[in-house]
């Protein structure tokens, strides 16, 4: 009852309201249209939903059919494997300086460097403790934009200005994780600094000389509980692997460890990314260069001889797809937008067309020049195939002449086709959310539906006639099929109903049983006529 009344555009964020109403335009141009967006529940919350919508004539009148999918945990695994993946590549990067440095203030500015870049935190910073004062220098930093560290004093003894993550994590020994960042009251001292840097969550891991703590590495994110188990795991992992380098800069043996350390992260990398399906790219904007990982590769069907310019981008795209494509590019870096886009592709390797989903964003150079696209791509084939599936079965009901119903377990009508309108003169939103009943004439019986439904509840179809009543009153009648619908796990989720509309064969069948007993009729009396005059 709460949604009669409302429009499609009342449903979503108010945010988003504007960009509805164009997609509404495109439905009514187009015919139909699949996207994703947010919709507002009773209390106000958003949620990210995925919208099929299609446009059809109902009873001569245009109307919009909207099949909506709550997407709120494939959204949030999809951002926690965004997130792992961008943790991994950052931590294969970091093992990789790790590899090729040689000076220790070089490292430390490129680890933090590569967990701002590519590990996607706001900024991250290396302090070094200093035993006798307690005070914590910085040693390198990499995204401080509001000139944080240099507001803020930081010590690792016990006074107010060292119960931050930092000196928490020198102090202690251990990390220190803050995922409420702005609530904690150990970060009093900085608070007017955290709010204006608009850190939400921060962790600091020790960093170890000669097995003693001597500093700290600190990453900054702007949402809060951003540090998971695993997260705190890579970061933890990479500060080991920091110490490590550290205590052996100059030695044969950390670059020996380090590179089997970038072996495994590797692979970590490509596990990860074959158990979600995606696979990651870099492209260098300026260069007209691109780099892909080894699933990424398996998804275009290339090899590592394969020319990853522009052009070689480009030529994996669907020909008939690809002025699309560089016109989006274009759009997306005038705009300053991230990519997000479905796309076909055909298979360098056997010419095969699948469809993937694109997701990235763009790094800027100081002078405003895009730098580079970071960014995922997922196959999608099969998730299209099964929508078009899903389509063809929709299209079937719709244009099915027969009467179709679905109710939910409980008997309340969850969707009727048009056929059902066109019999019974209720649209489809008088029909949903009743139960059938309504349509009941005074003759049917309770004993009749309880029987129907004891038939149906039991698991078996059932099949037989109603008398029913239009929305104007008249009767009508039906043949019926009514049946369960299991889930795999064997649990009824709806039933449906499929009937035909028998009253003209009815009222046809009638006129020919009284005229055949009119016949028998007449037979009968001419039958006695004829005995009658025999006997005069």
């Amino acid at each position: 009852d709460e949604l009669r009344g409302l429009t499609v555009l009342d449903l979503r964020d108010p945010g988003d309201r504007a960009e509805g109403a164009a997609r509404l335009d495109w439905v009514n141009l187009e015919g139909s249209i699949r996207f994703e967006s947010f919709h507002r529940r009773w209390d106000g919350s958003t949620f990210p939903v995925e919208v099929s919508a299609k446009a059809v004539r109902l009873d001569g009148e245009l109307r919009l059919i909207n099949f909506v999918r709550d997407i709120t945990e494939r959204r949030s695994q999809e951002r926690e494997l965004l997130r792992m993946t961008q943790l991994y590549a950052a931590i294969s990067q970091v093992n990789q300086a790790i590899v090729k440095c040689t000076d220790r203030q070089e490292l430390l500015a490129q680890v933090c460097e590569v967990l701002v870049k590519l590990g996607h935190f706001s900024m991250a910073w290396v302090g070094w403790n200093d035993p006798q004062t307690q005070q914590v220098s910085v040693a390198a930093s990499h995204g401080d934009a509001t000139g944080y560290l240099q507001r803020i004093r930081v010590e690792s003894g016990n006074s107010p200005l060292a119960q931050g993550p930092v000196g928490q994590a020198i102090r202690q020994a251990c990390p220190c994780i803050v995922n409420d960042f702005l609530a904690a009251v150990e970060i009093d001292p900085w608070r007017e600094a955290v709010t204006e840097a608009g850190y939400a969550s921060a962790a600091a891991f020790p960093i170890r000389l000669g097995g003693e703590v001597a500093g700290a590495i600190t990453v900054y994110a702007a949402e809060k509980d951003f540090f998971g188990t695993q997260e705190a795991g890579l970061m933890v992992e990479a500060a080991g692997d920091l110490s490590f380098a550290l205590d052996h800069l100059a030695g044969e043996t950390r670059r020996h460890e380090a590179e089997a350390a970038l072996l495994e992260s590797e692979r970590s990398l490509t596990e990860a990314q074959a158990a979600g399906g995606i696979g990651t790219y870099t492209w260098f904007i300026q260069k007209e260069r691109w780099q892909s990982s080894a699933f990424l590769d398996q998804i275009f069907g290339i090899d590592a001889e394969y020319v990853r310019d522009l052009q070689g981008w480009v030529n994996l795209v669907a020909p008939d797809f690809r002025d699309n494509l560089v016109a989006y590019l274009a759009g997306i870096i005038a705009r300053h937008e991230p990519f997000d886009l479905d796309y076909p592709i055909l298979r360098a390797a056997d010419g095969e067309q699948r469809w993937v989903h694109g997701q990235g964003l763009l790094q800027w150079n100081a002078d405003g020049t895009p730098a580079a696209l970071f960014g995922t791509i997922k196959d999608i084939t099969e998730q299209r195939l099964a929508e078009r599936h899903v389509k063809k079965i929709q299209a079937a009901l719709e244009q099915c002449p027969l009467s179709i119903m679905i109710t939910d377990p409980a008997g309340t009508i969850e969707y009727v086709n048009p056929a059902f309108s066109e019999i019974t003169g209720y649209t489809a939103e008088e029909a949903v959310g009743r139960n059938p009943r309504f349509l009941r004439s005074l003759t049917t019986t309770r004993e009749f539906y309880r029987e129907m439904w004891a038939t149906l509840t039991s698991g078996k179809a059932w099949l037989g006639e109603f008398e029913n009543r239009k929305k104007d009153g008249s009767l009508f009648y039906e043949r019926a099929t009514l049946a369960p619908v299991w889930d795999e796990d064997g649990a009824v989720t709806n039933y449906i109903g499929i009937k035909e509309d028998i009253t003209q064969a009815r009222q046809e069948r009638g006129e020919r049983r009284a005229l055949e007993a009119q016949l028998h009729q007449s037979q009968k009396l001419e039958s006695l006529g004829s005995l009658a005059g025999g006997v005069a």
